[in-house]
């Protein structure tokens, strides 16, 4: 990598986290999409409000499809089981949550 590709890939990074503002946290998913001929793994980055609203409530449910569900999928048709997992995040409470949907 060349001096100039560093660069770029660190000012990319730093507009990232540039853009997170109070309230929110900046995650990164590993998502797995489970068909019944196929699995696909993508990784994403994303921005989520703050805070986690508490387990087990119809507003965490809502968040989980608000902020997680929407970077699943691959454009296939059919049955599927989708599994998030934040692998990184900058807030702490949200490391190594996992959430799967099935539909």
């Amino acid at each position: 990598m060349t001096n100039n590709q560093k660069h770029a890939s660190q000012t990319t990074e730093e507009t990232a986290v540039q853009k997170i503002t109070t309230g929110q946290a900046l995650i990164t998913l590993a998502i797995t999409n489970t068909y019944t001929d196929a699995t696909i793994e993508t990784t994403e980055t994303a921005v989520v409000p703050l805070p986690l609203p508490k387990e087990g409530t119809p507003e965490r449910e809502d968040w989980e499809y608000d902020h997680l569900f929407v970077h699943t999928g691959t454009g296939r048709s059919g049955y599927a089981i989708y599994t998030v997992e934040v692998t990184d995040s900058s807030a702490p409470e949200l490391r190594f949550l996992k959430v799967e949907f099935s539909g």
